[in-house]
């Protein structure tokens, strides 16, 4: 980052951000997906532009340019629904602070949307205690060089870009933190900054600010440790308004409202305050922040009980009404640094540019007129297209090439260039303010109007899925975790082939309740589950032996016969044998091919028992029950059903049953 926009050593990698930001979405996931390496090149070149905005003086205003390309990229991979690859670009806590510092104000409401489904309240919390941690540790310490200040500014420059863009919905257990860091920030503003100015002026530890900024603006320039010291200034000063509008009561900054108001009592009974240099935080506030009237109501509640401090608030009100907002000696000195002459490479840019030759631009113009002319000058003016003629310069644009990367000419760049200082502290105040609704014109309009008051419709309630409870995740994950029926009889094949009836349907079934036709139309599977069957009951019986591929196994009579019954060869035999040990569910194969031999052995067993039962066929009604030599003992009085009437029950039953499997079967998927 030796460049002069800080940024030119990562040129490659930001280049690569601007054509990730001109993907299709799907393409972008893609390719995402393809190459990993792309989510490490993203949160790198999102941290180095993060660092040079951050330790500048002044955050520069060019690289807003192709910054908002970074957010816009995290939020289509989000819209696509898929926040888990959105989190591989900014993987840790630091890198959503690099976003939230590098974003520019017009993507703000993309920025908020992005963290609110990448970050929770825990999350959003250790990131302010962290900030606050480092804060804490330099306003405690007593370094007496200027790396301080400078630290100091980045610092409360990070934790007023992430605060500012944090959701609020994030920031509702966080109000221990944010007191923290309101005291921290009156600590810094009222007694570790005017002390390093004292040690950096050389005036010692009893001189004052005021003695040492006592300066002419023109004589402090950029490199200046004055510049630093009002820089950090200022930033602590944005950061303290922040969270003084984000705290809903001031009860727990009882004690550092006191001493503040002292100090200001103090300061106005001397006299002689000037904006930023030798003023308190609570009269800068006030005359900076269109939120002081909200502050001043909140300090009046928290310190109801001591009246004396309410003169004090009365004072500072008369001072700074009759003083100018953003007037005084340090205000013009940071209007100086920030509207300061362009850097020099515009200006060799824009010297080089005026050289070029009027037909060269007038013939790549007529060719290429998307370009234009100020852009086209600017192309020219690079020394890789000096002496080349309009065909020549026609053939590189066509393939592509435009030199290094241009976006504007140098004039459109300078003018855009703005300050982030008082007008960034003004527009954050007016969005504390804003109400929802924008305006009233109705016979109540001079009546006050309270938003918290209306009540938000339940169907503008959206729940989200990070939301959900834990209970309530595991129930999910087992229920999509858990095989239905349908797939037990995928892999199972003695798994018994469900038949899914409809409400209008029926079974064909004979007069003894037994289907007439096969459970399934396909005559391909059933032949394969026959075959898969047997080979599961020859593999229970014979064990892995007989599947060898030695020439004792192959010769064995029990191979010949499982060739015979299959029409397999010894080949494909054994390797069935080879996937049947790799498949994951063998054992349970295997326990199931048990299970049907132990039930038909159980089968014919009762068979054979029940055989001895009837006698011989007597006509119609099939095998009749041999005399009982004790019919005492037998139910007597009890009515015989007509085979007819048996079948019959039994359809209807068998029927019900076959219509209530499919319609659970249908309500089980509907739910799901």
């Amino acid at each position: 980052m030796a460049a002069a926009d800080g940024t030119s050593g990562t040129d490659p990698a930001h280049e690569l951000i601007r054509c990730l930001a001109g993907l299709p979405t799907s393409e972008l996931a893609r390719f995402t997906l393809q190459r990993p390496e792309v989510a490490r090149v993203f949160a790198a070149s999102l941290n180095a532009l993060a660092v040079h905005t951050a330790s500048s003086l002044v955050p520069p205003a060019n690289v807003h340019s192709h910054a908002q390309s970074y957010v816009e990229i995290l939020a289509r991979l989000i819209e696509r629904g898929d926040p888990s690859l959105a989190r591989t670009f900014v993987p840790t806590h630091g890198a959503l602070v690099d976003l939230a510092i590098v974003t520019p104000p017009t993507a703000t409401p993309l920025l908020v949307a992005v963290l609110e489904r990448l970050l929770d309240t825990s999350n959003a919390q250790q990131i302010l205690a962290g900030l606050h941690a480092q804060l804490e540790s330099i306003a405690g310490s007593s370094s007496e060089d200027g790396s301080a200040v400078v630290l100091t500014r980045t610092l409360a420059r990070l934790a007023y870009a992430f605060l500012s863009a944090c959701p609020a919905r994030l920031l509702k257990d966080s109000a221990d933190t944010l007191a923290a860091f309101a005291r921290t920030c009156f600590q810094l503003y009222d007694q570790t900054l005017p002390h390093a100015a004292s040690l950096a002026g050389g005036a010692g530890a009893r001189g004052s600010a005021g003695e040492v900024l006592s300066l002419d603006a023109a004589q402090v320039d950029t490199g200046s440790w004055q510049a630093q010291w009002l820089t950090c200034r200022v930033d602590v000063l944005q950061l303290l308004v922040l969270v003084l509008a984000s705290l809903e009561s001031y009860i727990a900054l009882t004690g550092e409202l006191k001493q503040a108001l002292a100090v200001t009592q103090q300061l106005l009974v001397r006299g002689g305050s000037s904006a930023l240099i030798n003023s308190t935080a609570l009269l800068d506030v006030a005359a900076t922040a269109d939120a002081w009237l909200a502050v001043r109501a909140q300090i009046l509640a928290a310190l109801a009980n001591d009246r004396s401090y309410g003169e004090t608030l009365s004072s500072i009100e008369a001072l700074t009404s009759t003083v100018p907002r953003f007037s005084g000696a340090a205000w013009s000195v940071l209007q100086r640094l920030t509207s300061g002459p362009r850097a020099p490479s515009s200006v060799a840019t824009a010297t080089a540019a005026a050289g070029v030759s009027d037909e060269v631009v007038a013939a790549v113009d007529s060719v290429l007129p998307h370009y234009g002319v100020a852009r086209l000058r600017t192309i020219l003016a690079q020394p890789s297209f000096v002496g080349q003629n309009a065909e020549m310069v026609i053939q590189r644009l066509l393939e592509g090439d435009e030199g290094a990367a241009v976006s504007a000419s140098p004039s459109v760049e300078a003018g855009a260039s703005t300050s982030h200082l008082a007008p960034a502290m003004e527009a954050r105040a007016s969005e504390v303010g804003r109400s929802l609704v924008k305006s009233r014109a109705n016979v109540f309009g001079a009546f006050d109007f309270d938003a918290s008051t209306i009540a938000a419709s339940k169907t503008a309630r959206t729940a989200r899925v990070d939301e959900l409870t834990p209970s309530l995740k595991a129930a999910i994950l087992a229920r999509a975790e858990a095989e239905s029926s349908d797939e037990d009889e995928e892999w199972n094949p003695f798994a018994a082939p469900a038949r899914t009836v409809g409400v209008e349907d029926e079974l064909d079934l004979d007069e003894d309740g037994r289907e007439t036709r096969a459970a399934s139309d396909d005559e391909d599977d059933a032949e394969a589950k026959v075959r898969e069957r047997m080979l599961l009951r020859h593999y229970v019986e014979q064990g892995a032996s007989s599947f060898g591929s030695d020439a004792a196994a192959r010769r064995s009579a029990e191979r010949q016969k499982l060739r015979d019954a299959t029409g397999w060869s010894d080949d494909l035999l054994e390797s069935w044998a080879v996937m049947l040990d790799r498949n994951p569910r063998k054992d349970r194969l295997l326990a199931a091919a048990s299970q049907a031999q132990l039930d038909d052995h159980l089968a014919s067993v009762n068979a054979a028992r029940e055989e001895k039962l009837f006698g011989p066929d007597k006509g119609r009604g099939g095998r009749m029950p041999k005399p009982n030599p004790q019919p005492g003992k037998t139910g007597q009085g009890v009515p015989k059903q007509a085979p007819s009437q048996r079948a019959a029950k039994h359809k209807e039953k068998q029927g019900n049953k076959a219509r209530r499997q499919g319609h659970d079967k249908k309500m089980a998927r509907v739910n799901t």
